[in-house]
């Protein structure tokens, strides 16, 4: 319960599940799939590529900056959760005032112009989607186009429950944009190593995500939670 309000609110692995379902049942995967268990000395890799998991992920074409968000970002119930904790700071720069965005600079025969509208729907982009902030009817048409200029292929991986023994390394390849698993544990020095931007979504982590072996951190916005990002 929320002591100011009185109001009984959902606790965050309730909200992460929820988002889980979502996605899972909007990409077509089973509730029971697939666990994984890296043994103590060993590293897998997890990619598309891989004929061990290929079972594993799906292929989305997102059409939209808000079908990205859903797939590999922060949803707004879970922002608002985190914003609602103690310290927890705002973090969204599309919401900022800034220069307006123009659409059509997105398409300019000017190679100058259009390079400068592409990197800053580039960042605008990333901002949106790791953040559950709102944006206008205009930012995200600018964004929409973007997405459909970029033409996106979004790689999500889906596991059950994954343990990661001690000495053990899970290898996230730069491909896979997002892994969702219900539970993540981690004994002693095993770790998780993401080599590009990947979302991780479970709905409970335990073990020790913050160690020195581990390059998984938390967004500054979803304090002590169980999704992360990992910072490009």
């Amino acid at each position: 319960m929320d002591l100011k309000s009185g109001v009984n609110r959902p606790s965050l692995g309730k909200l992460l599940a929820v988002q889980y379902d979502q996605v899972s049942k909007d990409c077509g995967v089973a509730a029971d799939g697939a666990g994984l268990k890296v043994e103590k000395g060993e590293t897998v890799l997890l990619a598309f590529e891989s004929e061990r998991f290929r079972a594993a992920f799906r292929q989305m074409k997102p059409r939209s900056i808000d079908e990205i968000r859903q797939l590999i970002g922060v949803s707004p119930s879970v922002a608002a959760f985190a914003a609602a904790q103690p310290g927890a700071t705002p973090g969204c720069g599309c919401s900022k005032p800034g220069r307006f965005r123009n659409i059509d600079e997105l398409d300019s025969p000017e190679p100058a112009v259009r390079g400068k509208a592409l990197s800053a729907a580039r960042l605008d982009a990333r901002n949106y989607i790791r953040s559950g902030a709102q944006a206008s009817a205009s930012q995200k048409a600018f964004l929409d186009r973007y997405v459909q200029l970029t033409d996106a292929v979004l790689n999500l991986a889906f596991l059950a429950d994954i343990e990661i023994q001690d000495g053990a390394t899970l290898v996230i390849a730069p491909g896979t944009h997002a892994l969702y698993a219900r539970n993540i544990r981690i004994h002693g020095s095993g770790r998780i190593v993401c080599q590009g931007p990947t979302t991780i979504n479970c709905q409970r982590i335990n073990g020790d995500y913050k160690n020195k072996w581990t390059s998984i951190t938390a967004t500054a916005n979803l304090i002590n939670n169980t999704t992360f990002l990992k910072e490009s």
